[in-house]
């Protein structure tokens, strides 16, 4: 999935990164740690996970799972973030993307 945003990289690896910002583009609440190793909850719990590579402004690679989800399946999401001219970032997602994170990305995009 691609998703454009008029906005630089840096700011919406920002949004995604910080809790207060992400609860009130998903209206949600958030648990987000912002370091490698650090854990995630998003989308009031549904959704948890942990931080396997982080580059400022550039690339988010987490492990997520589903509450509902049977023990042991996860996935692991590549967020890939990239300015081009004219002020657009594009957020490319590799992974299994969860529908709440695509309605999220397209309702912040508006």
């Amino acid at each position: 999935m691609t998703e454009k945003f008029s906005c630089r990289a840096k700011d919406l690896f920002e949004i995604l990164m910080d809790e207060n910002r992400w609860k009130v583009c998903s209206q949600s609440n958030a648990k987000i740690s912002k370091e490698v190793g650090g854990q995630i909850s998003i989308f009031d719990g549904s959704v948890t996970g942990t931080n396997l590579e982080l580059q400022n402004g550039s690339l988010i690679v987490q492990k997520w799972r589903f509450g509902s989800w049977l023990d042991g399946i996860e996935s692991t999401i590549c967020q890939v973030f990239f300015f081009l001219v004219g002020m657009n970032s594009w957020l490319v997602l590799n992974g299994f993307v969860i529908c709440g994170l695509s309605v999220f990305c397209l309702n912040f995009s508006r």
